[in-house]
């Protein structure tokens, strides 16, 4: 930059003569997607920039909860003070707005929709307002992503199945085997692809230019991903050679869940799913691709249904399946209770013994609660100490909500808590203090419960 607007000046000047008025922003998107080491340099180069420079900030998006990029910038960034700003679903007070003024948005916010349970994301609403989901037809239909995926990948990214779809397939295509070769790419040149297909794509919001003539990038990651997902579905000898000896590139991880997705509402008995997840644990390969294969299951649209379907999979061999994915919702998708504490500058403290207990976010939990609780004593043994965890995690994160299964969670928690055979493999082994105020905890909640 500093070469183009001839200014041969060192970095620390240039950023003090672009800052000196004061308001100068460092806008850096999808952060926790950035692979390459180089591109890495370059980026704490530019923020090690800012955070010298009076007058500067650096605005960064990202997965909301995928905070590991933040372990790589210099110790000087990472103690300088960053605030998350997560930008949820649409609010009522929203909704309503948008209903009142645009008749289209109405039909597909309102309570009787099918896809109302989606609508509320402002980018799956554009993409089924584009698709005419208020219209009829088979865009009518949409509830889920997935039944959106399915059907942007069935129009090739247009608007119907015309005589263009092959291709807007072959493009998308293309440019998803290039993704997969190399996770580092976000551009993809025009000169390899059909003019008139980039034009289409164009047209119908499914790629972007960055150079006007010379290259195009997918519009979101999202359609990135979904393409990913239905090209590892369908090529078996593409899915066969992905290189998982080496850990998941960040920018493949969606895609390879949505892929898994795909394999799960393929195939009930779960032959399809367990095929992707052989794919991914063969010999020599890194641990961090059977990641998102197995959270596909607990995440899905519909996972109370596909849990059950699957439940002689999830059991078998001791749990041993079931057991690594309750590990990893624990691990994963749930924020210390201690932070949480911290970050709402509570005066609450945490007893001794309780430092590790944790609180769960995602809709996936939810599914996954009412689901071991229908499993109860068939629940294998070997399960019962981290089942226990959940239930305890749930009990926390919703003591103050009026749940109905609530009551049944808190059975099933003092069922494996009180059982001698479990004994202190519960991961409960707290001094009595503490103890007695878990015990008081839950008695607070069955007394709210038995209230209601």
């Amino acid at each position: 930059m500093s070469h183009v607007i001839g200014c041969p000046v060192s970095q620390d000047e240039l950023f003090n003569e672009l800052g000196c008025g004061g308001g100068a922003t460092l806008f850096i998107d999808n952060i926790d997607q950035v692979d390459d080491a180089g591109a890495w340099a370059t980026i704490s180069d530019l923020l090690g920039g800012v955070h010298r420079s009076p007058g500067w900030r650096a605005v960064t998006t990202g997965g909301i909860g995928n905070d590991e990029w933040k372990v790589r910038l210099p110790p000087e960034l990472r103690k300088g003070g960053i605030a998350t700003l997560s930008v949820g679903e649409l609010s009522d007070a929203e909704t309503e707005t948008l209903a009142g003024e645009n008749r289209a948005l109405a039909i597909i916010l309102g309570k009787d929709h099918p896809a109302r349970g989606i609508a509320r994301n402002l980018f799956y609403l554009s993409r089924m307002i584009e698709l005419g989901a208020n219209q009829g037809g088979d865009a009518a239909s949409i509830a889920t992503e997935m039944d959106l995926a399915r059907l942007w990948w069935r129009y090739g990214a247009g608007r119907s199945e015309d005589d263009r779809l092959f291709a807007r397939k072959k493009m998308l295509r293309a440019m998803g085997a290039r993704f997969i070769a190399d996770p580092r790419l976000v551009l993809f040149k025009a000169d390899g692809f059909e003019s008139s297909t980039i034009v289409e794509l164009l047209r119908f919001d499914s790629l972007r230019e960055d150079i006007k003539g010379a290259t195009v990038a997918f519009r979101h990651d999202v359609l990135r991903d979904w393409a990913i997902a239905f090209l590892l579905h369908e090529d078996s000898d593409l899915l066969r050679n992905l290189p998982v000896e080496r850990p998941l590139p960040v920018g493949l991880a969606r895609g390879i869940e949505i892929t898994a997705r795909l394999a799960i509402e393929a195939d009930a008995t779960g032959a399809r799913w367990l095929a992707l997840l052989n794919a991914v644990q063969g010999e020599g390969s890194h641990g961090s691709w059977r990641r998102p294969v197995l959270l596909a299951l607990p995440r899905a649209d519909r996972a109370l249904g596909l849990l059950e379907n699957l439940k002689p999979v999830l059991l078998a061999n001791d749990g041993r399946l079931l057991g690594e994915i309750i590990q990893l919702m624990i691990s994963v998708e749930t924020v210390p209770l201690a932070k949480l504490l911290k970050d709402a500058q509570s005066s609450i403290e945490l007893p001794a013994g309780a430092s590790d207990l944790v609180v769960p976010t995602g809709s996936g939990w939810m599914w996954l609660m009412i689901w071991l609780v229908s499993v109860g004593k068939s629940l294998p043994t070997a399960l019962i100490p981290n089942a226990s965890k959940v239930f305890q995690s749930w009990l926390i994160a919703t003591q103050h909500q009026r749940l109905g299964i609530n009551a049944l969670v808190v059975e099933s928690f003092l069922n494996g808590l009180l059982s001698s055979k479990n004994g202190c493999h519960l991961g409960l082994c707290m001094d009595l203090r503490t103890q007695a105020q878990v015990c008081a905890l839950l008695m607070r909640g069955i007394h709210a419960i038995k209230s209601e």
